[in-house]
């Protein structure tokens, strides 16, 4: 049998990356046509007369969301059918699922969020499962959206999904949310402190040669600061197995520091050993030096991650 189904979200209430869900509110609409309560001409009152049906009175196609994390919460639902036998199902609904992250561009990552519909065991073998683009879509209200992140869409396809060792293929709808991170936050409060602690240690350059104390003051200082930064910022990530766009600009930031810490105790050692002049010549270069190959390495970074 036929199927349409539709979906129209009402809010997005939370995205979860850690533990890889989404929360949404949202109608799921199910159309279908139903001969049985097809009226005859002589009784029939139109078709714009819609006549409210119980659950439980007429046949019903039986979907489920596939990836559910938690139970699907039914809030309210009608049944409507109209005289040509015409059904209209449409359930106001809460649920948690499970999505893939693909994280590699974090912060500047765009998410598909995805919705499958699928029908239940009993009914797979009979129902036709299509889109109804109609009654898909999400709502336009201020509080749909998250603060961090910015709708651009919704898509759907309907696509069988070929499980082995299971007879036939199930017919399945899969909706995706196009989502889009919002930078401002990330550029105001996360770049921004790296590189200005990556900026201070490399103020060890202009301390003078004979100041070791003040310059590993200076470079372990913004070290351990970044350290603790990196914590706050890991704890509202996934651990994923791969590297990210924020992972690697941290790993240069890092490096460039531990770096730092190693120019100014190789100058310490010139300095004891009364060779001021090539001390000096590394310490002026790597005012230089230090700028222009982390500029380089972050470049890569946006070619490596960004591209």
């Amino acid at each position: 049998m036929p199927v349409k189904v539709g979906l129209y979200i009402t809010n997005l209430g939370d995205i979860d990356e850690v533990r890889e869900r989404v929360e949404l509110n949202g109608y799921l609409i199910v159309s279908w046509k139903d001969p049985r309560l097809a009226a005859a001409p002589a009784t029939s009152n139109g078709s714009n007369h819609w006549q409210r049906y119980r659950e439980g009175q007429i046949w019903m196609p039986s979907l489920e969301l596939a990836n559910a994390a938690t139970r699907r919460e039914r809030l309210s639902f009608s049944i409507l059918a109209n005289a040509q036998g015409s059904v209209r199902y449409v359930e106001r609904f809460d649920a948690q699922v499970s999505c893939d992250f693909l994280l590699r561009q974090f912060p500047f990552d765009k998410q598909n969020l995805q919705v499958i519909v699928q029908p239940s065991l009993t009914d797979r073998t009979q129902l036709e499962l299509s889109v109804d683009l109609g009654s898909s879509g999400v709502g336009e209200d201020t509080w749909v959206e998250l603060p961090e992140w910015k709708i651009r869409g919704l898509a759907a396809t309907a696509e069988p999904l070929r499980i082995r060792n299971v007879v036939g293929n199930i017919p399945q709808i899969r909706f995706d949310l196009k989502v889009r991170r919002r930078l401002a936050f990330y550029l105001w409060k996360v770049f921004l402190p790296i590189l200005i602690m990556v900026l201070v240690s490399w103020c060890v350059f202009w301390v003078d040669l004979s100041q070791f104390d003040w310059q590993a003051k200076i470079a372990v200082m913004t070290m351990l600061t970044l350290v603790a930064f990196s914590f706050a910022i890991e704890r509202n990530l996934p651990r994923i197995g791969y590297l990210t766009f924020f992972d690697g600009v941290f790993l240069a930031s890092f490096v460039s520091m531990f770096l730092v810490m190693i120019e100014i105790t190789v100058i310490h050692v010139l300095h004891l050993r009364k060779r001021e002049s090539a001390a000096a010549a590394i310490h002026s270069a790597s005012r230089w030096v230090f700028p222009l190959v982390y500029s380089a390495t972050i470049a890569l970074m946006v070619q490596i991650f960004l591209r």
